[in-house]
């Protein structure tokens, strides 16, 4: 057996037991590394070098994670809702908390909820399942990554967690892949048509109908999503207002220069042209 200092640097971002096991490392030697403070502990049975971890972005530790979660406790799932999107690169919720999503879709799984992980038990057709290879992922992520995850596509990642989520994180999920990826609108209505009657479905749908890969932030998508649930009329993203000569019309510009005077500006013909 090597020594534990020439092992560590083969473990991935995020690692667990069995991940420990399979280079020689015990319990105890995380223990002693934790009280060290060389090791942090990320959540219940997942560890990570503590310079690591604090260098890590927080979507980055939670897709690291989720990875490590499965691949050492539940290899019989699939990474599913804010824990695909994180993989996907989709826009996060702004509350996406600490938790592992799965799914299960058969076997005598029921549900479960706590700190660490959340799982649901729906349908999984083969088209919701894509295979994760490191290539796929960001770099700290798939860092000595060596087992292939799987998880659930970018249209039934969106549809699950439109279904789960608020209205604006939905809604913000929901632009983000429409950005990122072409055509995920058409497959988005296929699969929540196929979840018509699962819990939150109807939140999905009002999710789909206020879609627009036009908006450019989450916080724009967000407060589409916000204003939506006030009952407030919605703006028009991205609306350019030309003359016939193809020049922002002039009241635009008269309208900037009273914004401008009244914050401290000066005359109208001191706005650029």
């Amino acid at each position: 057996m090597g020594r534990v200092d020439d092992l560590e640097t083969a473990l991935p971002t995020v690692f667990g037991a069995a991940d420990l096991r399979s280079r020689g490392l015990t319990r105890a030697a995380a223990r002693h590394r934790i009280s060290q403070r060389r090791w942090v502990r990320v959540s219940q049975g997942l560890y990570a070098a503590a310079e690591v971890w604090a260098a890590t972005a927080y979507r980055d530790r939670l897709a690291a994670s989720a990875l490590a979660r499965q691949r050492n406790f539940h290899e019989d799932k699939v990474l599913s809702h804010v824990s695909a999107a994180a993989l996907h690169g989709l826009a996060l919720p702004l509350d996406a908390g600490k938790a592992t999503w799965l799914t299960v879709s058969g076997g005598g799984n029921r549900p479960r909820r706590s700190p660490s992980v959340i799982i649901e038990r729906a349908t999984l057709s083969t088209c919701d399942v894509a295979a994760m290879t490191s290539a796929s992922l960001p770099g700290v992520v798939a860092r000595r990554q060596t087992s292939r995850g799987v998880l659930t596509s970018v249209t039934r990642t969106v549809a699950d967690c439109a279904r789960h989520l608020a209205l604006p994180d939905a809604v913000a999920v929901a632009d983000s892949a429409a950005r990122l990826h072409v055509g995920v609108s058409d497959g988005l209505q296929d699969v929540i048509d196929r979840q018509v009657g699962w819990p939150g479905a109807r939140r999905a749908a009002a999710a789909y109908r206020l879609l627009d890969p036009r908006r450019e932030t989450w916080l724009e998508s967000y407060s589409v999503g916000a204003l939506h649930l006030a009952g407030t009329p919605l703006p028009e993203p991205q609306v350019r207002l030309f003359d016939k000569r193809r020049r922002l019309r002039r009241t635009c510009r008269r309208s900037l220069a009273r914004v401008g005077r009244r914050r401290g500006g000066g005359r109208d013909d001191q706005v650029r042209r």
